[in-house]
């Protein structure tokens, strides 16, 4: 076959573009540290590198997720343990006036007292974090627990109050731990404990120990000491599951992260550039240009060579 001078020309601007072209691409990676930009560079890889972002995409998510479950978790905890202490005040208040040795004064003193357990039980009940009630079940946005006075007005005055209404519901939110793991994180009011128009319940008891003082009944307030252990204990078991919750989440998160760890790192290995392997490339591609066009600019016009440059 007869090599013309176009087809020289040709040749040439051919393999210095490829030279160009290769040189481009190390230099590419050299300076963003990553093998991959485009599917041509690899495209096993590249859809390696795809649905590994997807998975650590997915985690993150789950981690958010895990995150505010602690947050709800760890104030719900804390506002039972509060709820705890209240208790523990009102039936010491039921020791001293189920004593028969004080007198009629008293007795109402100490009832002035209970009566602000009352008020103190509805603040731990409507407990909140970052503006969400944590025992309201799905009705997150407003108080769950409301206190009524005799004309079946809501109040916050604890004398006033003779009964408590929930306003909540009984919701469960439920949070996701991991791609198809989820867990309950929330304690909402139905439970006996803690729903109002329970008899067993610490507002039921509360108000009855503020009224039995008032009426200077000691036999009835004794009655009602068993009552208040055994709310303490129901509220302790609420505590313990919550507390189980809490280490149920806290290995959740740290399965993930451990999870996260190891995609990031395979996605490193899939997609980040040897930098010394990509060195020695770079330089065996440019030793590759210069020879190549220190031969043309031999072989070729110098017309070629004013173009080239």
């Amino acid at each position: 076959m007869r090599v013309t001078h176009r087809m020289l020309v040709r040749t040439a601007l051919r393999d210095l573009q490829n030279g160009v072209q290769a040189l481009g691409k190390y230099q590419e990676q050299l300076a963003s540290g990553k093998r991959l930009h485009r599917p041509s560079d690899d495209p096993f890889a590249v859809q390696r590198a795809i649905s590994m972002r997807g998975e650590i995409q997915a985690l993150e998510a789950c981690r958010r997720s895990i995150s505010l479950s602690q947050d709800w978790v760890n104030a719900t905890d804390v506002a039972l343990d509060k709820l705890t202490d209240v208790l523990i005040r009102a039936r010491n208040v039921a020791l001293r006036g189920a004593d028969d040795s004080i007198g009629s004064d008293a007795r109402q003193a100490v009832a002035m007292e209970a009566a602000q357990l009352v008020g103190s039980a509805l603040q731990c009940a409507n407990s909140s974090t970052q503006g969400r009630y944590l025992f309201a079940g799905y009705k997150i946005d407003q108080p769950p627990f409301v206190g009524l006075d005799a004309a079946s007005e809501a109040t916050t005055d604890p004398d006033a109050i003779i009964a408590v209404e929930y306003r909540g519901d009984d919701g469960a939110i439920v949070r996701e731990l991991e791609p198809g793991v989820s867990l309950q994180i929330n304690v909402n009011g139905t439970q006996p404990w803690l729903a109002p128009d329970d008899p067993a319940s610490v507002f039921a008891l509360l108000l009855q120990l503020r009224d039995a003082l008032a009426a200077d009944d000691a036999g009835a307030v004794r009655g009602l000491l068993d009552r208040f252990e055994a709310a303490v204990q129901a509220v302790g078991g609420a505590r313990a599951m919550i507390g189980a919750k809490s280490q149920r989440l806290a290995a959740a998160l740290d399965k993930l992260e451990a999870v996260t760890l190891g995609l990031q790192d395979l996605l490193s290995q899939t997609e980040d550039v040897d930098m010394a392997e990509a060195v020695v490339h770079f330089a065996q591609r440019e030793a590759v240009l210069k020879v190549a066009l220190q031969v043309n600019a031999r072989i070729l016009p110098t017309s070629l060579l004013d173009y080239l440059r």
